[in-house]
């Protein structure tokens, strides 16, 4: 026999759902591997003479790499809308890390680069989804 009531809730005590804790790794990836490469650049530019002029494109392509990667891992563990998810997760990698860039550089602002970069990870992060449900 079915008990009535919230699924999540058992004795009083609100328990993580199993899909909360796929989001929450799929962040915690994103962010593992986003570390990875940016340890890998900075040996890249340490051994190999490269322009510092490269050094944004290379760490936001690796942005970029990373989210694909958590998102996928996120919607090949989700039952439905891995699309909705992985771009939920995309957008909010891209916002913690403007939220920490504010937090030690006060002098950066909103502007239209945040709303294009935002947009480009949970452009991403939708990509990765659809790539993780299909496969």
């Amino acid at each position: 026999m079915r008990k009535k009531g919230r699924s999540s809730v058992q004795n009083g005590i609100l328990l993580a759902s199993p899909e909360s804790l796929v989001l929450f790794k799929g962040l915690l990836l994103i962010v593992m591997t986003s570390l990875f490469l940016l340890l890998f650049n900075t040996v890249l530019f340490y051994f190999i003479p490269l322009s510092e002029f490269f050094v944004p494109y290379f760490i936001f392509g690796f942005s970029l790499t990373s989210i694909l990667a958590g998102s996928i891992y996120i919607g090949k563990r989700v039952e439905k809308k891995g699309w909705l998810k992985g771009g939920i997760i995309g957008f909010l990698y891209v916002f913690i890390l403007f939220i920490l860039g504010v937090s030690f550089f006060p002098g950066l602002g909103f502007g239209a680069n945040l709303f294009t970069k935002l947009f480009i990870g949970f452009a991403f992060g939708t990509l990765g989804g659809i790539l993780g449900i299909n496969s």
